[in-house]
């Protein structure tokens, strides 16, 4: 990272899913899209009193314009903003006729909206716009306004709606890139919350809307649970740590090692990705259970072991199988890399740089540590293992792996409906409280809840305008009464701006008349003349739209992406006898509908059947690896453990009536390194022909490892949040299953 960049830790909700797009350009204009939408912020005012909702509007404004944490934020209506679009329609008014009354009418329309009580414009250019044109033409344009926007209108100055008794005053703001940053403690939505709760007394209510309050919820939610967990583990396995060994100098470097490990890992991947997710921090925890484990098996050795006289010895009595639990463990997470969504590629690059700083802190830094004096090389709970390793018998053992087995196979048998991959993102994150309240109430009022949104792609600019143009008015046809906002409301095509000048052609013979008609001076024809013929080769582009009309067709007209022109159409509701898909298809592959909750449940089914398959073929890889180092019989056993934990997760979602999904088979993943370990080591115990109490020792860092593994990844299986949750879970019935099998496996050999 160059000097002076902070570190961008992400915690939008939605930026933890797939993107929906494989395409490269429609990917681009999707992140556009959502970038864009997830910025945007309401706040309403709400009091049963206008003047009082205003005016505690006016008090959140004040406090909240100067803020760094918004690109803009709008109250007022106010006269520049209305003086600013009447200029930019009164130099355009030649492009903009086709909405306006027959030529042979125009006169006595013009007549009407001079002597008429109201009026949009000052009418301070009728020397040079006779006709009213820019008159007529900014009443149009706060008609659609107001037609296909939100249920708001005018009112004093700011938009306003009376619903259900209470009046609700509109703040409309932008974040800013800080004020999005929803990690920090200062963000944008943090601050008005704060600012909000100053003024909600005597009946005064603020009503918040907006994907970023959502972010801001499960963020904050993420964040708070991120450091209990953390708290909990690290207490649980400080206390575990001392009581084994009754020394600090293993506890001491093990933390050290997860320390370094767990830098190392945030370092490497905030300079891969320039940034990092937040939930790949609380997968990050998981790095304590492979640092502990790495540890325990040096130190019990370097505690109790008394075969051994120097920290060289005990790393070559362990390298082999530590070696191979590093190398498939980093093989494991080497292939999510190739996973099309980056959060799994942070976790993967995350896990990998963290697991190597530990295993060359264990093979390189732990052997210099001089061992204890022999009358203390002893450690604590060694008992414990009688209960656990209990009937040694073959029989036993093979009984009890076959029970495992078949009590999985007759669970997804009599749950097979619950046994299949089946994603639905609804179930990924719950509103509650008051952002639950917000959003029914704010969509109630907006009368806006838009469930899907059409992308529309023209190869130029103008082609996409003619194209939405259509699009719009056969989706009005089929959805009467559904707002939907639109650019091309806004900007005409170039064909309609032709035939708008053509019209204001047939106006000239009668500009003469029409001057001495409404009381001008009849000598303004010839600079009218002259003006009409310096403007009617000129056409009217976005790029000419006054600031506040960009503003407002920001979320909607994307702009080029890799050659191709972009814009989105978004309507209000829209029905449920209408299929979108089947509307959007009828116009080949220039329009896409998106539902975001269908769509990206899709994409986690796809995605998570291609984690299904990286998995078989590590598994494939890793037990090619195995068998360099063992017989087949010891590799087909090491390996049938991690289908074996494949089969109890689905067992167990299935008794809980829980489909698999995305996040319970990345937990799986993430397990599936360590629960191959446990196997290795008992192997490499026989392997190397130990006496009974040096294989007791391995029995006991093996149930350890397990033990401290359990609370730290297991510990995530106690969140509210739905996504860390269901991975905790199922990393919980991993070790578990892994851990048991190693008993029973090792109770036959």
């Amino acid at each position: 990272m160059t000097s002076g960049k902070t570190v961008k830790i992400d915690a939008d909700l939605f930026n933890m899913l797939p993107k929906q797009f494989s395409a490269e350009a429609a990917g681009k204009v999707e992140k556009k899209l959502v970038d864009s939408t997830n910025r945007n912020v309401f706040i309403l005012s709400c009091n049963r009193d206008f003047e009082a909702a205003k005016d505690n509007a006016e008090k959140v404004y004040e406090e909240l314009k100067d803020s760094n944490n918004f690109n803009s934020l709008m109250l007022y209506q106010d006269s520049e903003i209305l003086g600013d679009f009447e200029d930019f329609v009164f130099e355009n008014r030649f492009n903009f006729m086709n909405c306006l009354p027959e030529v042979s009418k125009m006169s006595e329309c013009a007549l009407e909206k001079l002597y008429s009580p109201f009026t949009y414009t000052s009418l301070e250019h009728l020397d040079r716009d006779p006709f009213l044109l820019t008159e007529m033409e900014v009443g149009n344009y706060i008609e659609t306004l107001v037609s296909n926007g939100t249920a708001f209108n005018p009112k004093e100055n700011v938009l306003a709606r009376e619903w259900n008794g209470s009046w609700y005053v509109m703040l409309r703001g932008i974040l800013s890139a800080e004020g999005a940053a929803l990690a920090t403690s200062k963000n944008g939505i943090s601050e008005i919350y704060s600012v909000c709760s100053k003024h909600e007394k005597n009946g005064q209510r603020f009503v918040c809307s907006g994907m970023a309050f959502h972010s801001h919820k499960s963020s904050s939610a993420a964040s708070k649970e991120v450091t209990v967990i953390s708290c909990v583990s690290f207490f649980a396995v400080l206390v575990l740590l001392l009581f084994v060994f009754r020394t600090p100098v293993p506890v001491l470097l093990s933390l050290a090692s997860i320390g370094v490990s767990v830098s190392t890992a945030f370092l490497f991947t905030v300079c891969v990705f320039n940034g990092i997710h937040v939930l790949a921090l609380v997968f990050g925890t998981t790095l304590i259970g492979a640092c502990i484990d790495y540890s325990l098996h040096f130190f019990i050795n370097w505690k109790a072991n008394i075969s051994v006289n120097t920290g060289q010895e005990i790393r070559n009595s362990l390298f082999s199988g530590i070696f191979l639990s590093f190398a498939s463990t980093e093989i494991c997470f080497a292939l999510l890399l190739f996973a099309p969504f980056e959060l799994l590629r942070q976790m993967a690059v995350f896990s990998m740089s963290g697991i190597f700083s530990t295993f060359l802190t264990a093979m390189c830094i732990y052997p210099l540590v001089r061992l204890p004096e022999n009358n203390s090389r002893k450690v604590f709970g060694m008992k414990f293992l009688q209960v656990l390793e209990g009937n040694k018998r073959k029989s036993f053992g093979r009984m009890a792996i076959s029970l495992m087995f078949a009590f999985c196979f007759i669970c997804l048998g009599l749950r097979y409906e619950k046994s299949i991959v089946k994603n639905d993102l609804s179930r990924l994150y719950k509103m509650e409280g008051r952002v639950m309240e917000d959003q029914i109430e704010s969509s109630r009022v907006l009368n806006y809840a838009p469930r899907g949104w059409f992308v529309l792609r023209g190869s130029s600019a103008d082609e996409l305008l003619v194209l939405e143009k259509n699009f719009a008015a056969d989706f009005r046809k089929r959805a009467d009464g559904v707002t939907m906002f639109c650019t091309s409301d806004f900007l005409p095509s170039i064909d309609e701006q032709i035939k708008s000048k053509e019209e204001y052609e047939k106006l000239m013979p009668m500009m003469k008349d029409q001057l001495v008609l409404i009381g001008e001076d009849e000598s303004k024809t010839a600079e009218i003349i002259s003006e009409w013929k310096d403007k009617k080769d000129s056409f009217t582009s976005y790029e000419d739209f006054p600031q506040f009309l960009k503003e407002l067709c920001s979320n909607f007209w994307i702009g080029q992406v890799d050659g191709f022109w972009y814009s989105v159409i978004m309507p209000s509701s829209i029905p449920n006898e209408i299929d979108g898909k089947e509307i959007a298809e009828a116009y080949g592959n220039d329009v896409v509908y998106i539902n975001k909750v269908s769509d990206i449940s899709l994409d986690l089914d796809i995605l998570t059947v291609m984690i299904l398959k990286f998995f078989v073929l590590a598994c494939f890889v890793i037990f090619l690896l195995l068998k360099v180092f063992y017989s087949l019989k010891q590799s087909l056993k090491i390996i049938s453990v991690p289908l074996l934990i494949v089969l109890m997760v689905g067992a167990v979602y299935s008794l809980a009536g829980i489909h698999l999904e995305f996040f319970s088979i990345t937990g799986i993943i993430l397990v599936f390194g360590l629960s191959l370990d446990y196997l290795i080591y008992m192997t490499e115990v026989q392997k190397r022909k130990d006496c009974q109490e040096n294989k007791r020792l391995e029995s006991f860092a093996v149930f350890l490892s397990f033990a401290t593994t359990a609370i730290s990844f297991g510990a995530i299986a106690l969140s509210s949040f739905v996504p860390v949750h269901l991975m905790g879970l199922a990393i919980l019935v991993g070790l578990v299953t892994a851990y048991s099998a190693s008993l029973f496996y090792g109770s036959y050999e």
